[in-house]
This record gives structure tokens, C-alpha cells and sequence, in this order.
């Protein structure tokens, strides 16, 4: 099991390395301060040692076979001691020149290593415990000034029994120390935590008491911490997203109910004019055929909004091939012509000839819903002008027309299914409101987008940006 899961909680996780990291810190510091403590009694041990060693020298080497006047070293001196310190000096051929009284029945079972191997005049210091005794012990090799004396051979035994004691209340108080250490610090990051998450805590719950009916609540920003305000704001960009989606869809339930309700009039009050009344054969047939027509406004927008229904889900298949833009603006022209020649609107084509990899379906769509839409808002003995440019990395299309225009504050909904401008819906002007809302998906499939300006002094422009 992974101790990081992000399954486990923030206050685990956050105790879980708190604890690692000062338990670290605490057995460091405990380390170290053992072996602070250890080597500062070993450098008195050692001396102690290299002191005795050296009073030996000298008594050696100024009293030249006068062994006595190393009795109140070796002998009086530790006899005062009780003993805490044990000198043995003999030649080096074994011969004991004067040792410690207690010496040899304490060391008895001892095995000193040979002063052959003592590379140096004085060896290192070396622990040897005997009974419940520790002592620190120290070789030396000892030439005196008379080259007819043997070398001496001195050996010093410490008692550090002390020491070593004081040692191991300190390692079990450090270990005490750090257990309860270890428990404290436990103990006080879980609440130190949890008085820092409180902020989160308290943000949970703010969120907790939003509702469908408060959706322009926010969470407060201001109040935040430094840690919590990305957080914060990242969810008052998701409200916001939602509360306009909210909007959209209750547009849009509004807007698709507008849309049927009127064919469906239509039909429920010509069905009954045909049940009630008796109708001369050709009346009945303008009833039909104006049946026809509704049904036909229906299957229109069923037809559009199974191909959203397409895009939405990304099922929307495109058939790319490269062809000449102007050419299929040409041919929508020898149709639309006739429609805006009723009013007398004149349609220009001008710019740069230009390749578009398109599906060439979707585009002479995307262009027909623009132009359709064009016309049907132009003022009549007016000009609609198409301007086809041919940037570096996209081909620009632009429709220009004459009408009343559009206030800039529709722009960003323009592209919206079923958005009408109109304040007051009506199907005057026909159309299913969802003409431009496929403009914009065919771009969007296609890698392009689909953007409004002003025309001035009136009208609007509407631009499609193609990719290369």
C-alpha cells in the first residue's frame, strides 16, 4: 500500500512527513550529541593516558636503573586512586620491571596484542572490559637515553567505568526523549493541522450550502489564503460556466418551445378547420399544403439539430478536398441571385482567389447560411458584398451587408441555438434560429472560428477564418 495515496487524507499525509522529517531532525540531533559526548570522554581518556605514559618516560630516562622512582607512579599513586588507573611496565624481553599491585589478577585473562605490532611509539587507545569494568587502555613503547637499556615496554589500563555509564544514561535518555518526541510531535501536527485546514473546512461548507437556487453566490476571494485562492477562483470560474450554461439551456427550452409552438398552432387550428368545416376541394388543398409546410419547417429543424447533435458528440465525419473558394461562392450566387433580386439587392464577389481543404458540402452550407442570412436582413436597394482573402495561416471570407446591424453586446451569443436579437419573437422573418449556431460548428470541426464586427455606417460583417 502506497503511505502517498491520494486516497488518504491531506491531515495523514501532512502527519506522516511532519513526523518523518522532525523524527529525522531528532534522531540527527540525538546522533550527534552521542557522539559529541563520546568522543569528548574518549580525548579525556586517551589523555589521561598519553599523560601517565609520558610521566613514565621521563622517570625512565632521568633515573637510569633506579626502578624505585617509579613506585609513587605505578604503585602509591594508584593504591590512592582505589586503583582507577593500573600501570605495567616490563623490558622487551618480558622481564616485569615494576607494575601496579592489582595488575596482574585483574588483566589475567587478557590478551594484550604484541608490541611488535605497535607501529608507532604509542598505540591507539582500545576499550577492554573486565567484569563490570570498562577500562581504556594504551601501549607504549619507551627508549631510554642509555643505548645499554632494553626498550620498556608500558602498558596503562583507565577505568572509564564511570564514563561509559554516564554514556548509557545519555543513550537512554536520548532514546526516552525522542519517543516521547515522536508522540508530541505526532500528537501536535495532527492539530496543528487541523486548525490550518480550517480555512478549507470552512470553504467546504460555504460550497456545501450553494443550491440551484443561490447559483450567483460566489465564494469570497478576498478572504482566501494564498494556498486556497487559485482553488477559489477556479470554482467561481466553474460557477460561472454552469450559471451560463443554466442560462443557455432555459434559453433554450424557451426558445425550442417558441419554435414549435407556432407550426404546431398552425396545424392544431387547420386540422379543426378541416374536421368542422365543409371545405370546397380546393380550400382543402391550401390547407394541406400549408401542413406541408409546417411539417417541412419541423423536419428543417430536426435536421439541424440532429447534425449539433453530431458535432457535439464529435461524430461529425468531414470528407477534406481542395478546392477554389470563389468558385463555390459562384455557384451559391447563380441561386441566391434570383432571391435577392426581388428586392433589389445587388451581390458582390471580390478579393483574392483562394484554395480552401474543406468538406465541400459543409462549406458551401456554412456560406449559404451567411448569405441567407444576409439577405433576409438587408434593406431592400441595398449591396451585399463577399470578400475572399488569403492570409498566411488562414483563408478569410467576409460578409458584408447593409442592414440594421447588430448591437455589439449580441455578438458573443450570435452562435447560440436558437438566440434571436429580436426583443419580440416572431417568425416574420423566417428561419429556425439555428443557422448561424451551424456556421459556427462547421468552422469549429474544420479548425476555423466564426467572428462579428460593425459595418459601418450600418450592417453587420460576419467573418469566417478557415485554416490553411
Amino acid at each position: 500500500m502506497k503511505l502517498f495515496s491520494p486516497k488518504h487524507s491531506i491531515v495523514f499525509r501532512l502527519c506522516l512527513l511532519i513526523t518523518i522529517g522532525m523524527l529525522s531532525i531528532l534522531l540527527s540531533s540525538a546522533f550527534t550529541l552521542y557522539w559529541v559526548l563520546d568522543n569528548t570522554l574518549n580525548k579525556s581518556a586517551t589523555s589521561f593516558l598519553q599523560n601517565e605514559i609520558s610521566i613514565i618516560s621521563d622517570i625512565l630516562k632521568n633515573h637510569t636503573n633506579d626502578y624505585s622512582a617509579l613506585d609513587q607512579e605505578v604503585v602509591w599513586e594508584p593504591q590512592s586512586q582505589n586503583y582507577d588507573f593500573l600501570i605495567n611496565i616490563t623490558t622487551e624481553n618480558g622481564q616485569r620491571v615494576k607494575t601496579t599491585p592489582t595488575f596482574n589478577s585483574l588483566f589475567s585473562n587478557t590478551i594484550w596484542p604484541d608490541y611488535q605490532q605497535v607501529n608507532a611509539v604509542l598505540s591507539n587507545m582500545k576499550k577492554i572490559t573486565v567484569g563490570h569494568r570498562t577500562y581504556a587502555t594504551m601501549l607504549a613503547i619507551i627508549k631510554t637515553n642509555n643505548p645499554n637499556q632494553p626498550l620498556f615496554h608500558v602498558t596503562v589500563a583507565y577505568n572509564i567505568t564511570h564514563d561509559e555509564d554516564i554514556l548509557g544514561d545519555f543513550t537512554n535518555n536520548l532514546a526516552f526523549i525522542t519517543l516521547v518526541g515522536l508522540f508530541l510531535i505526532i500528537i501536535g501536527s495532527f492539530v496543528l493541522i487541523k486548525i490550518g485546514l480550517q480555512p478549507l473546512t470552512l470553504l467546504v461548507k460555504n460550497i456545501e450550502n450553494m443550491h440551484l437556487d443561490n447559483l450567483d453566490q460566489r465564494l469570497d476571494e478576498q478572504v482566501a489564503s494564498a494556498e486556497l485562492k487559485p482553488l477559489v477562483q477556479a470554482f467561481n470560474r466553474l460557477l460561472d460556466k454552469n450559471t451560463e450554461g443554466f442560462k443557455r439551456i432555459s434559453d433554450f427550452s424557451s426558445n425550442i418551445a417558441h419554435e414549435l409552438r407556432t407550426p404546431i398552432n398552425n396545424l392544431m387550428v387547420e386540422t379543426e378547420v378541416l374536421l368542422t368545416q365543409s371545405l370546397t376541394e380546393v380550400k382543402i388543398k391550401e390547407l394541406l399544403e400549408s401542413n406541408l409546410e409546417e411539417y417541412q419547417r419541423f423536419a428543417n429543424i430536426i435536421e439541424k439539430l440532429l447534425f449539433l447533435a453530431r458535432f457535439d458528440a464529435n461524430k461529425l465525419t468531414l470528407n477534406r478536398a481542395e478546392f477554389n473558394a470563389a468558385q463555390e461562392i459562384q455557384i451559391l450566387l447563380d441561386f441566391y441571385d434570383a432571391i435577392a433580386e426581388e428586392r433589389n439587392i445587388s451581390i458582390h464577389v471580390e478579393g483574392d482567389t483562394v484554395a480552401v481543404k474543406a468538406d465541400q458540402t459543409l462549406f458551401r452550407n456554412a456560406i449559404a447560411n451567411l448569405l441567407e442570412n444576409a439577405i433576409k436582413y438587408s434593406e431592400d436597394n441595398s449591396k451585399i458584398t463577399i470578400k475572399t482573402t488569403n492570409q498566411f495561416n488562414s483563408i478569410i471570407i467576409e460578409v458584408i451587408d447593409e442592414g440594421p446591424g447588430i448591437s455589439t453586446e449580441h455578438f458573443s451569443r450570435l452562435a447560440e441555438r436558437f438566440y434571436r436579437v429580436e426583443s419580440h419573437r416572431t417568425s416574420s422573418t423566417g428561419g429556425s434560429g439555428l443557422g448561424l449556431t451551424i456556421v459556427d460548428s462547421i468552422l469549429k470541426a474544420h479548425g476555423g472560428s466564426l467572428e462579428f464586427q460593425v459595418n459601418s455606417p450600418h450592417g453587420l460583417i460576419a467573418i469566417v477564418h478557415f485554416p490553411h
